[in-house]
């Protein structure tokens, strides 16, 4: 029951990876130059206290390089990247 659920899962993250990646590449072509949309930009979009509940956290986090780890790079990454990475860890 747990394998089916982490595919099921999996696939719908796949799925929202694609198109994801499709949007990003009519807005690279629509501006001529590479447009991709991180994960913060997302996130906010859809739950912006959420967002901010995390931001506020890694302020309040003593561990510096983790908070560069996740603020810088992880949130910055493209979402379809991130989706994708996801969906194959669960399938």
């Amino acid at each position: 029951m747990l394998r089916f659920v982490a595919r099921f899962t999996g696939i719908w993250l796949f799925a929202g990876s694609i198109v994801l990646a499709v949007l990003d590449g009519a807005r690279s072509v629509a501006a001529s130059r590479l447009v991709f949309t991180s994960v913060r930009e997302s996130w906010g979009r859809w739950s912006p206290g959420t967002l901010a509940s995390l931001e506020a956290t890694l302020e309040r986090t003593a561990v510096p390089s983790v908070n560069d780890f996740i603020a810088a790079w992880l949130l910055g990454a493209p979402s379809w990247v991130l989706l994708g990475a996801m969906a194959f860890l669960l399938v």
